[in-house]
């Protein structure tokens, strides 16, 4: 009764195939440059540096509204 339950349900969905042009346009959107995949046109060393800068931003703005709150003080 289930043997091609799978094969039947694929070929119901119509819309899950692409079509043959469009795959072509896809994989050149996700095109390797050097060996390194570009994600939003950044390579990996970009991305760290960018992973830091945010990281350090949302650090530093945490401990400025933790002393404005008053919920830690500096010692000095």
């Amino acid at each position: 009764m289930f043997d091609n339950l799978r094969e039947r349900s694929q070929a119901a969905s119509p819309f899950d195939e692409e079509p043959p042009g469009d795959q072509a346009k896809a994989e050149s959107e996700t095109a390797e440059v050097g060996g390194n995949r570009l994600i939003l046109g950044l390579n990996a060393t970009q991305r760290l540096v960018l992973a830091l800068m945010l990281f350090l931003n949302v650090a530093v703005l945490g401990c400025l509204c933790l002393m404005v709150t008053g919920a830690f003080s500096l010692p000095f």
